[in-house]
């Protein structure tokens, strides 16, 4: 995937969707590192409802 195809899967995602994965890295550094997990069920409902369509994103771009 070339870095002007990666470019436009981030400015054409809504921030909102950045956020709750950046989000959920942040959580996931915090478990890792310093011990403290808490993850709430509405976050990993956002998550599964996101994923599929980052990954169908990135297939896509891969595919060009």
């Amino acid at each position: 995937m070339s870095l002007p195809a990666l470019d436009n899967l981030v400015r054409g995602w809504p921030a909102n969707r950045w956020r709750v994965l950046d989000s959920a890295h942040q959580k996931r550094n915090l478990a890792e590192y310093e011990g403290y997990l808490e993850v709430e069920e509405s976050t990993i409902k956002e998550l599964c409802t996101l994923v599929p369509s980052l990954i169908a994103d990135v297939h896509a771009l891969m595919e060009l």
